[in-house]
């Protein structure tokens, strides 16, 4: 069984504990995902109008407080930033900065252990829409224990599927016993990227995702509903926060 979780502005934590079906490569999470295609093309037109004065700051290291660049990515709310990163001021009075690069956190979209383009604009009017490309995850990877039992004891506390409740109970008892391993699906074969917006009109974000029927396929089984790690034996279950795929054995 399939078990969404509501957890994120720009899209939904899952957890699968059965291996009948994988997820669809690309659909819009949210109720404004809809606007990402007509809102992204007006915004791809404003970054294209106007004589716009470019600046680009190298992010190599954290070398000092008064660091230009490091201003720059913690203005944005951009922590543990290293990459690149351009503004540009348009004739028409709109403000575009791009950080491309990786990030411990993009605070103002609730990303974590970021990889991509992170692009802000701020029109004339003082709107401001927010842009992430990339792979990024919804909680910080040294949580994520106590990440995954919040979510668990939440999703107990509002009613989950009768056919899902003895593997979320088996899942939370095992996470809070400290009983759980966790493996990135990323050095698994499965490759995973989103596209994100936050802006006045709402948040949402289309995700894409390969490799998932592979992976079920050669790391686990389903017996009597349930999933197995197939070398171990042991329970098992997949579950993506942002972009983030991990594979839980306990």
């Amino acid at each position: 069984m399939l078990l969404p979780i509501n957890a994120m502005s720009a899209g939904s934590v899952s957890l699968l504990f059965s291996a009948s079906s994988a997820p669809q490569s690309a659909a819009p999470l949210s109720p404004a995902g809809a606007l990402l295609g007509e809102v992204g093309g007006g915004f791809d037109s404003a970054l294209r109008t106007g004589n716009a004065i470019g600046t680009i700051i190298e992010i190599a290291a954290r070398m000092s407080s008064d660091d230009t660049a490091a201003k720059a990515a913690d203005a944005l709310q951009i922590f543990g930033a290293k990459g690149m990163y351009t503004r540009k001021d348009a004739d028409d009075g709109s403000v575009t900065e791009t950080f491309t690069g990786s990030a411990s956190q993009i605070a103002t979209m609730n990303f974590y252990d970021a990889e991509g383009t992170y692009t802000k604009h701020k029109d004339a009017e003082g709107n401001v829409r927010e842009t992430f490309t990339g792979i990024a995850a919804g909680y910080n990877d040294a949580d994520w224990q106590q990440f995954w039992l919040e979510t668990m004891e939440s999703a107990l506390e509002r009613g989950v599927d009768p056919a899902s409740l003895d593997d979320t109970l088996s899942f939370a008892t095992a996470l809070k016993n400290g009983a759980v391993e966790k493996y990135d699906m990323a050095t698994m074969g499965v490759t995973s990227s989103m596209e994100a917006y936050s802006d006045r009109f709402g948040t949402g974000a289309i995700f894409k995702v390969e490799g998932m029927d592979a992976f079920l396929e050669k790391y686990t089984e389903t017996r009597d509903g349930v999933m197995y790690d197939k070398a171990s034996g042991k329970q098992a279950t997949w579950g993506v926060s942002g972009s983030k795929y991990s594979y839980f054995v306990w």
